[in-house]
């Protein structure tokens, strides 16, 4: 997380480039599709480096979470402004991640605790047809 102190990456814009770069990564690793589709007026977005920095490890997880528990062949991650939320919706067409497993335990807590440092709302399902992640930020 070095790149988000210093100050020619103190954007959301920044922010949204690193998220790529690690979805871009899960990419080219796994056999799962990727794809990240932010709306324009999320780039713009003025948010401090608290709150971006725990968006991004929200995201980390979350994904990882989906590519390597789920046995999904495609995942979709949609990032919006709606009003005044910032919206970040995973879903996948796996077979659902198992909640017995100790690292996505872990990692969905892990989640939970930094949803609630940025007062955000976490939903988490899965099931045999997929998993989706959505996690809603209020914008001050």
């Amino acid at each position: 997380m070095l790149w988000s102190i210093d100050p020619s990456n103190d954007s959301m814009e920044k922010t949204l480039e690193r998220m790529n770069e690690f979805a871009e990564g899960l990419r080219n690793t796994y056999d799962c599709s990727v794809q990240l589709l932010v709306d324009e007026k999320v780039k713009s977005l003025k948010m401090d480096m608290k709150s971006r920095h725990e968006i991004f490890f929200i995201f980390k997880e979350a994904l990882t979470n989906i590519v390597l528990y789920s046995q999904c062949s495609d995942a979709i991650i949609h990032i919006d402004k709606v009003n005044s939320t910032l919206s970040i919706k995973f879903h996948d067409n796996g077979t659902g991640i198992e909640a017995q497993s100790i690292h996505t335990i872990n990692g969905i807590e892990e989640m939970k605790k930094r949803a609630g440092v940025l007062n955000a709302i976490l939903d988490i399902q899965s099931d045999k047809k997929g998993s989706s992640v959505i996690l809603q930020i209020p914008l001050v």
